[in-house]
């Protein structure tokens, strides 16, 4: 009864941050998509494909298998699978994966820009002193994995931007990917409207080692 609990508490969640993103005017049409871990670690929470954020239900959900495959639901996976179970694979701490496109980010994204300067102590703490801008290379599935492998265990980042398709971010829940998603878009506005006066300032050396001591990834 308490997993039965706990799984309808979860596609709740899943529906409310799927909302919240369409509210935030973060996708629009079929954009975007969510995926969570499951407590049997071989299944894992997504939302469908073809279907917007903003008119999902639950029974909308499905539940998939490592590959993609549609264990549970009357829908289909979106496309992109292949990016979450990329980050899934790296490392088993990671819960959650939001994948987005928010205007600011997307503006960097398409402009295949990196968001790399480190200029604010909230963003090294939540999100690590590199954002960097993975491939999108929709037929080279290997390109996906190799990048999203090289963000997440080599540069420890916590946030990527997809070449010319917004960004991506993981999370030991739903709500921390999706409030990183929030704070990236944020940080990428800010960096934006920063350029009328020159631009941002790199904090010093020092500093982001000091607060890179308080970055979790996971």
């Amino acid at each position: 009864m308490l997993m039965l609990y706990n799984k309808l508490n979860l596609k709740k969640n899943m529906i409310f941050f799927a909302h919240q993103m369409y509210k935030n005017h973060w996708v629009a049409n079929h954009d975007g998509n969510i995926s969570v871990k499951m407590h049997d670690k071989n299944l894992f929470l997504a939302t469908p494909g073809s279907k917007s954020k903003g008119m999902l239900n639950v029974s909308d959900l499905v539940v998939v298998d490592i590959n993609g495959n549609v264990k549970n639901g009357l829908k289909r996976i979106f496309s992109e699978w292949v990016l979450h179970i990329s980050c899934y694979n790296v490392n088993r701490m990671i819960k959650a994966v939001v994948h987005a496109h928010p205007p600011y980010v997307t503006a960097f994204s398409v402009s295949n820009k990196s968001i790399h300067v480190p200029v604010m102590p909230e963003v090294i703490v939540s999100l690590g002193k590199t954002i960097p801008i993975i491939s999108n290379d929709i037929l080279n599935n290997m390109l996906y994995k190799r990048d999203v492998y090289i963000a997440l265990e080599k540069l420890r980042a916590s946030a990527m931007i997809i070449e010319a398709n917004g960004a991506l971010t993981i999370g030991k829940n739903i709500e921390q990917a999706y409030l990183r998603m929030e704070l990236l878009e944020h940080y990428a506005k800010i960096l934006y409207l920063s350029q009328l006066f020159g631009g941002g300032v790199s904090m010093s050396d020092n500093n982001i080692n000091m607060l890179m001591k308080k970055y979790k990834q996971y």
